[in-house]
């Protein structure tokens, strides 16, 4: 297709975003090129689905005459998105009013009003500084404007070139530690194992630095803190205090518009859950679903752009071990569907409908649904939906010739792919060798061994399936 990557970028932008794209275009102040500006009012003159006949050189020359030869419409292409990309910097920009702030504040200084900025510094700290701090932004903006008041030529005017830069370099450390524990918050979450590539020394010098801060005058930092421990703690009950701490904040201040301070939280949160989720701790199965619930309940999930199709799927794990109603379970697919992304959505709704009918107990439809899946970007969660496979289809048909078959394929599966991370991998073939087991278990005294097995080692996901099925 001719213009496919412009065409592309115009289908993303929404009604209003072109309204204003149009008056950018048009602005004189910004100067962007006038065959630009053509070739948008011609797309906009267009149906939605831009017809490829429509944008070939002739039909375009004729309706636009800055546009007349496949060359000069070509460059406009080019300059078109260009200024696509100018444009989503300004826009980008207007949504960050501390950063505006800031900005205001350095051109003023730039052309020497230093009276106006005097009075712009003071309603800043009035409007900004003296609430909570609930965002990484309000330490930031507090390290920006501590700077930019203890330089410039105003301050040597005054004849304070003497003055200390303390406050600047104490707010510089306290922004500092604030953010790098925020993305060691955020590597502890992605982690399946949380207690990799930390650094004890250094991440106990940020601790220290925020200490003082570390309270509900500081909402950021004290839920930033909790949840460092509760993210890296290598016992499920060492950190059960600090979660009760974080989520009792999130209940008490979770009247819309929430802060970014509560949203980045309940994000952390998720991620803690379904970790010891994965290793077996059924306490915090139901807190999956209220994290999730929440989320949904106050639309973050579209706030975000997209879902996360992990998000989705373990959604659906948890579901499942918490015996949710299969009717709720539904409604999670018609709400959340939508929201993923076109190349995950076929694999992640066929994963929630393989649930869906396995809660219902029809067996073989689930089994068809986990049989569809293979994707070959994401052997981890296909290997879920294998296990999930041979799981149906013994509910299906139990201890019938063609379950080992189903095993022996799954076991090579698992042998081939060792980029799926250590822990899950661990998990998965723990099953496979139990599940071998069952198969082979057909006297009771068999059954009753291995249960004493079972029962003696550390939880995996699928150890509770396999009991049940023994016993």
């Amino acid at each position: 297709m001719r213009f496919a990557k412009l065409a592309a970028v115009y289908k993303q932008l929404s009604a209003s975003q072109r309204k204003r794209l149009s008056r950018y275009l048009r602005s004189p102040y910004f100067n962007e090129p006038p065959t630009a500006l053509a070739l948008f009012n011609y797309f906009e003159s267009l149906p939605p689905t831009l017809p490829a006949p429509q944008l070939q050189p002739a039909a375009i020359a004729r309706h636009q005459p800055l546009l007349k030869t496949p060359y000069v419409q070509n460059k406009a292409s080019t300059l078109l998105l260009k200024a696509i990309s100018r444009f989503a910097a300004l826009e980008h920009w207007q949504q960050q009013p501390h950063q505006q702030r800031l900005n205001t504040l350095s051109g003023l200084k730039q052309i020497h009003w230093f009276e106006q900025y005097a009075q712009l510094y003071a309603q800043t700290n009035r409007e900004y500084l003296s609430q909570p701090g609930n965002s990484l932004e309000h330490y930031q903006l507090q390290h920006y404007l501590t700077e930019t008041h203890h330089n410039g030529l105003d301050v040597k005017f005054t004849g304070n070139r003497t003055q200390s830069i303390q406050p600047v370099t104490h707010t510089l450390d306290v922004y500092y530690a604030i953010k790098k524990l925020r993305y060691l918050c955020e590597q502890a979450g992605r982690s399946y194992s949380a207690t990799n590539n930390f650094n004890p020394t250094e991440a106990a010098c940020l601790l220290q630095l925020l200490q003082p801060y570390c309270n509900r005058k500081h909402p950021y930092v004290f839920l930033m803190v909790n949840l460092y421990h509760l993210l890296t703690s290598p016992l499920y009950p060492g950190s059960i205090h600090h979660y009760k701490q974080v989520k009792k904040y999130i209940l008490q201040h979770s009247t819309p518009p929430l802060t970014p301070a509560v949203t980045e939280a309940i994000n952390l949160l998720r991620h803690y859950c379904i970790k010891w989720s994965n290793r077996g701790v059924a306490e915090v199965y139901p807190e999956y679903l209220w994290n999730v619930s929440f989320m949904i309940e106050h639309r973050l999930f579209e706030n975000h752009g997209a879902l996360d199709p992990v998000v989705f799927s373990n959604l659906f794990n948890v579901a499942h071990k918490i015996t949710c109603p299969p009717a709720q379970m539904q409604q999670f697919i018609t709400h959340l569907s939508p929201l993923l992304a076109d190349k995950h959505r076929k694999s992640r709704i066929a994963y929630a409908n393989g649930i869906y009918n396995f809660a219902l107990h029809r067996f073989t439809d689930a089994a068809a649904a986990f049989n569809t899946i293979d994707v070959k970007s994401d052997s981890t969660f296909t290997a879920l939906a294998k296990r999930w496979y041979f799981k149906s289809t013994f509910e299906s048909r139990p201890y019938t010739p063609g379950l080992d078959a189903i095993l022996a394929a799954y076991e090579r599966y698992l042998n081939r792919h060792t980029e799926i991370p250590e822990i899950p991998l661990r998990q998965f073939k723990e099953f496979a060798k139990y599940a071998r087991k069952l198969l082979g278990a057909f006297h009771p005294h068999e059954k009753k061994n291995l249960i004493h097995e079972l029962n003696h080692t550390q939880p995996f996901a699928g150890k509770d399936w396999l009991l049940e099925k023994l016993k």
